[in-house]
């Protein structure tokens, strides 16, 4: 019975660990531009949207986003099929993805099949959907693949070291701590800002290739997407009503400048969010800061051993 429940908590320890590594959340509420209006829309983007499979491609992640239809297949979200149940070989390829990327969950998992198969099994299946999307930002762009995995470990860290540095009894050696552990936030925000950055450069880089494939796809078929707003259903109506082949150019071309400006716009957005999280980074560790002391001393309170002082080379290492 002992047994049985340290080996529960063993396996609610991995889970919490692995959730922290694949973790998104804070990249999430950084990269993602929800918070714009779009004139081609007229629409707040904000809010929960139906997921919608158009914009899949060689630049998924963007495409999506274009027309303000909703985030798509956006970059640092959840697609519908990622929540799909594993299909036969899927274990092995995103264990192998983990081994190759995400060396921590890799081992984590690892030791569970050894320990258990069928809680691996379980555990995997609970945590496919974050590496799937995660494998997929690294397909899209392994520079930011790097840069994610590197924020989430870091988040994990500091919430390990806040954990620690509440135990400690001793207010001097404890304020210490907590001095340390700001460089550590600080490196948090400014993982966040490279993110922000590189995905706006990605954007600028795949412009002409983004709208040729973003048009490409739109004409496709003789169909107007679900969902789509006014002036690209508009743009898109007005190519399909074309009786000539200029007429059909200059419908086309009307489309093209609209996801032109669709793409200068994501990038303005991203760089502006990058500009004031860099010109805000001190107040944003402050209050970084005071949120990770303020969890910690809580469930301090909540239970676990007091310590005399900080263990050097866990707590200090960055």
């Amino acid at each position: 019975m002992v047994w049985d429940a340290l080996r529960n908590r063993c396996d609610v320890c991995r889970g919490l660990l692995l959730t922290a590594l694949l973790g998104l959340s804070a990249v999430t509420v950084a990269a993602q531009t929800a918070e714009r209006r779009d004139p081609d829309d007229g629409r707040r983007g904000g809010g929960r949207h139906q997921h919608n499979e158009r914009g899949r491609g060689r630049h998924g992640p963007a495409l999506g986003r274009l027309f303000g239809m909703g985030p798509g297949p956006a970059l640092f979200e959840l697609h519908v099929s990622d929540r799909s149940p594993l299909r036969e070989g899927e274990a092995e390829e995103l264990m192998e993805f983990a081994r190759e990327h995400i060396p921590r969950a890799y081992y984590l998992l690892n030791a569970l099949r050894e320990e258990s198969p069928e809680r691996f099994r379980q555990r995997l299946t609970e945590h496919a959907p974050r590496l799937r999307q995660m494998r997929r930002v690294y397909e899209y762009s392994p520079e930011i693949g790097e840069l994610v995995r590197q924020h989430a470990e870091t988040r994990l860290m500091m919430r390990k070291r806040a954990m620690r540095i509440a135990r400690v009894r001793a207010p001097s050696l404890q304020e210490r701590a907590w001095e340390r552990l700001r460089g550590t936030v600080a490196r948090s925000v400014e993982l966040e800002i490279d993110i922000l950055e590189a995905r706006a450069e990605m954007l600028v880089a795949q412009r002409t290739a983004l709208i040729e494939e973003a048009s490409d796809h739109l004409l496709s078929s003789d169909a107007i997407p679900a969902g789509a707003p006014p002036r690209l259903r508009e743009l898109l109506a007005a190519y399909h009503a074309a009786e000539t082949e200029p007429a059909r150019n200059a419908a086309r071309s009307r489309l093209m400048e609209g996801i032109e400006r669709r793409i200068d716009k994501e990038v303005q957005v991203l760089q502006t969010r990058a500009d004031d999280l860099r010109a805000d980074a001190p107040a944003e560790v402050d209050l970084r800061m005071e949120r990770l002391r303020t969890e910690a001393e809580e469930r301090g309170r909540r239970g676990g051993p007091p310590d005399d002082r900080p263990r050097r080379g866990r707590m200090e290492r960055r």
